[in-house]
């Protein structure tokens, strides 16, 4: 049960004036004043002014889906309109839900969005403003220098069905996964500009390689408690897309929202980080897993030169332990154990100055629970050698 104060009640009234009352009245209003009798024709002969406001970001996504709707209707009559509602869903006016009924009686179904607007693989306004902003990604990709992380992120979402690119602001995130995007789509794929996961359930196509493009899919700044439970809840069903091997996606996110608490409940990407780990073991990699199990053994605090001087018996206790839980072969060098920390930087592991941890504390959380589930018994018995030998 919950109490309001006084400012919590009038707070809680204001927000319902403002989001429920009051955008229908100065619809209605504006309407009045302003009749929208040429609005339609006015918006296509501005369009590619409104598209470049758009990738400037000075029109939102919320604000572009109002000027140009993704799914065109059909009027119905006034005369007529129970009849012709009847026909199409097989029942009258007022048992028409939310969604098939629209104001001014407007009534659509599916085969009449399939012949009107096919989404982004139709004809129609959707499908220019998507090849405008790609034809932008490939001008601005002329320039664009290949790094190791970007030959990286493309090997990844090959073999994966989600990659998340995770960076600081400025480092370009949303450039490198418009340059995969724009490699895969040579491969075959129909690469599709996102801002929300309900454009990825209305735009997914069976019969398409379609690859999707997120940029702060959480967040700009701060993580958007919107959009956070927007994802959250369409979830499920975009994982079950994946799964089906027809939808891929790339997604950048700010390092200091990714690192937000709430993001561990986002668990379908974390699922992917399981893939991945599992396949270092089944196809032989045994070093770099065993690597990544250290990192857990010392508690995110691995030094390099615990690999590359004499070290004390605790530690060469808990790398011998690691080993043979991890089926390293016996008399493998430690050496060896670096350099397989140095080949997986960019994508599960940092460096810095000379101690090795992961790239960020979601990802460790995620290994701790990963390998405390095959491993028990091994983190047990390291936990007291390592708690004396971390400070």
């Amino acid at each position: 049960m919950f109490i309001y104060i006084k400012k919590e009640e009038n707070y809680v009234r204001l927000v319902l004036l403002l989001k429920e009352v009051a955008p229908g009245s100065v619809r209605t209003l504006f309407d009045r004043e302003c009749p929208p009798t040429h609005l339609s024709s006015t918006l296509n002969t501005n369009y590619n002014t409104l598209v470049d406001l758009k990738l400037k970001r000075i029109v939102n996504q919320a604000q572009w889906n109002l000027l140009f709707p993704r799914i065109r209707c059909r009027s119905i009559g006034r005369s007529n309109n129970v009849s012709r509602v009847s026909r199409v869903k097989g029942e009258n006016l007022r048992s028409v839900k939310s969604g098939n009924y629209i104001e001014n009686q407007t009534v659509t179904t599916r085969d009449e969005r399939t012949e009107t607007n096919n989404g982004p693989f139709g004809e129609g306004t959707l499908k220019r403003q998507i090849k405008h902003e790609l034809e932008k990604w490939e001008e601005d990709d002329k320039t664009y220098i290949e790094t190791n992380g970007a030959r990286s992120i493309l090997k990844c979402i090959k073999e994966n069905g989600c990659v998340v690119v995770t960076r600081s602001s400025g480092c370009g995130k949303s450039s490198l996964a418009r340059h995969v995007a724009l490699q895969m789509q040579k491969g075959g794929f129909n690469v599709l500009p996102v801002t929300t996961p309900d454009e990825i359930i209305t735009w997914y196509n069976l019969n398409k390689k379609n690859l999707f493009v997120v940029d702060d899919f959480c967040g700009t700044y701060t993580l958007n408690p919107i959009k956070y439970e927007n994802w959250k809840n369409c979830m499920q069903k975009i994982k079950t897309f994946v799964e089906m091997k027809q939808v891929k996606l790339i997604m950048s996110c700010r390092l200091q929202v990714y690192r937000d608490e709430q993001m561990k409940t986002l668990s379908f990407f974390l699922s992917f980080y399981k893939e991945e780990i599992d396949k270092l073991q089944t196809e032989g990699a045994h070093g770099k897993y065993c690597a990544l199990a250290l990192c857990v053994m010392f508690n995110n605090c691995l030094k390099e030169e615990w690999l590359i001087e004499d070290v004390d018996k605790d530690i060469k206790k808990i790398i011998k332990n690691t080993y043979e839980m991890c089926k390293v072969v016996k008399g493998t060098s430690r050496l060896v154990l670096r350099d397989e920390l140095d080949s997986l930087s960019q994508t599960f592991i940092r460096k810095d100055s000379d101690v090795y941890r992961t790239i960020h504390d979601k990802l460790f959380d995620f290994l701790a629970f990963y390998f405390g589930s095959v491993m028990l018994h091994c983190l047990i018995n390291n936990a007291n050698a390592t708690s004396r030998l971390i400070r």
